[in-house]
């Protein structure tokens, strides 16, 4: 549990930024079905929640940077640095977020500009996903450096960003006329995202479970990680039927995404302690 602790800013920071990054898919779907007013296509002040999300996600990591004022030079390895290349893009990304948002709550993009660039934001917080599991490709911690970790970083990406993109919908009061169909993509998308998830955190934990027990007692980590993604994977499917039950019974909208978002970040927060349980290393 010491690790864990030391880890509490990076685990709030691929948390939180897979939740707000995702965020855009929901909104993005939304937008390409029409029926929202000509003159106000976008979220207005809305836009702004997976911004505060990220941007909080962004402050916390700055707790796990010995000098923060430092943390600049991270970028100094583009190209060449997993955890550089995964800087570069998560700030170019929050750039992105912060000029939709800017423009949309001033009211500068009509409906198809409005689309576009929500379908680029979607499109973008896959590659961010992509690239904060591709952080962790160090050779000598075996569970980080598989493929898994980048497959779970993805999909928690895409489940955080069901959960609260949806809710953003229902509170932009898009969701009323939202056609059923793009609810159920969503519930779809979030199904398939949690079970890969799941899968993908297992595979890690049975990576860490074969690894020899010289130094580390690799078998009682892959239990205790073990123990974080069946939490993981009971607050996920929480939050899914939670998502299901928004999206198929709109008046309990509103208080069903709600619940869907905290069982989500529960589940994703947990997932993450997971993942930093086993980092467990191995000498060549």
């Amino acid at each position: 549990m010491e690790a864990l602790a030391s880890h509490l800013p990076l685990i709030l920071f691929t948390a939180l930024c897979a939740i707000g990054a995702g965020a855009f898919l929901p909104m993005a779907l939304r937008a390409s079905v029409g029926g929202a007013s000509p003159a106000k296509p976008g979220y207005g002040k809305l836009a702004w929640v997976p911004v505060a999300v990220l941007a909080i996600g962004f402050v916390a990591v700055f707790f796990h940077v010995t000098v923060p004022l430092n943390a600049p030079l991270a970028l100094g390895g583009i190209g060449r640095s997993p955890l550089s290349n995964e800087v570069a893009v998560g700030g170019a990304f929050l750039a992105l977020c912060l000029l939709y948002a800017v423009l949309t709550t001033a009211g500068k993009l009509s409906a198809n500009a409005n689309k576009a660039f929500l379908w680029v934001l979607a499109a973008s917080a896959v590659v961010f996903g992509l690239f904060m599991g591709l952080a962790y490709n160090i050779a000598t911690i075996p569970a980080w450096s598989s493929s898994a970790a980048s497959v779970a970083m993805v999909a928690l990406t895409l489940l955080g960003g069901c959960a609260l993109g949806w809710l953003i919908v229902g509170l932009a009061g898009k969701s009323e006329t939202t056609p059923k169909s793009v609810g159920y993509i969503l519930l779809a998308v979030a199904v398939v995202s949690l079970v890969a998830a799941a899968i993908a955190s297992g595979a890690e934990s049975g990576i860490v479970a074969a690894l020899p027990s010289f130094v580390h007692d690799t078998a009682a980590i892959a239990a205790e990680a073990n123990g974080f993604i069946a939490g993981f994977t009971l607050c996920g499917i929480l939050g899914v039927v939670c998502l299901a039950a928004s999206i198929v019974k709109p008046s309990a909208s509103r208080i069903a995404s709600i619940l869907s978002l905290a069982f989500v970040t529960a589940a994703i927060v947990l997932a993450r302690c997971a993942f930093y349980l086993m980092e467990v290393g191995v000498a060549f």
